[in-house]
């Protein structure tokens, strides 16, 4: 945290950085390792600790990865329990973090109950935006990129994080010609009875 100063003919203006202290995480089901590396990396180099919150649903993933994270911190820094959770994830456990007198901000990735409830805690809150997008096609777009891109976007990590295109909206006119243009690129159309057979295993709940 380096301290910065701006002149000019009104005066001089003095940045100093300060850290929060201990930074409440709430990691999601669909991309914890990827919020909890960065979440890691963000707040410690800010001078934080952090005490995460994982999604019971990701709770195995979660716990080894803060694990190995909070070991490397130690080893870097000789500090322990910069990186921090309780070995049972649970909803309550979520509530009491946010209510904790000594958690100075919370950083919420996850849905729009779980960002309410930290904006009701009092405490500063970064929350995420709505995810998992709809992609939008008119008849302007290159259909060749537009295929391509979508399929990239799609296929990452097996498209479980919320930022990955879960749906397109694609106008008439083109509509077809891109479907055939994903096809060209290795996209699988399916009938509504595979449609069904596919989600009757992929989402059973």
């Amino acid at each position: 945290l380096t301290t910065s100063a701006l002149t000019g003919d009104g005066g001089m203006v003095l940045f100093e950085y300060s850290p929060f202290g201990v930074i409440g995480a709430v990691a999601p089901s669909t991309n914890p390792t990827e919020t909890i590396i960065n979440n890691s990396i963000s707040m410690l180099a800010a001078g934080n600790s952090v005490y995460f919150s994982p999604h019971p649903g990701a709770k195995k993933v979660s716990l080894t990865l803060i694990a190995r994270i909070e070991e490397i911190a130690y080893r870097c820094s000789g500090i322990r329990n910069l990186v921090v959770t309780v070995a049972e994830p649970t909803f309550e456990a979520t509530q009491q973090m946010m209510a904790h007198p000594l958690i100075a901000v919370l950083a919420i990735t996850g849905g729009p109950g779980i960002v309410a409830m930290g904006m009701k805690s009092g405490k500063k809150v970064i929350g995420a935006g709505a995810g998992n997008p709809p992609c939008i096609v008119d008849e302007t777009a290159d259909l060749v990129k537009a295929a391509e891109d979508i399929i990239s976007g799609a296929a990452f990590d097996y498209n479980l994080p919320c930022i990955a295109e879960k749906s397109l909206i694609v106008v008439a006119s083109v509509a077809d010609r891109l479907i055939q243009q994903m096809q060209d690129f290795d996209a699988l159309l399916l009938s509504p009875q595979e449609t069904d057979t596919l989600r009757a295993v992929c989402l059973p709940d």
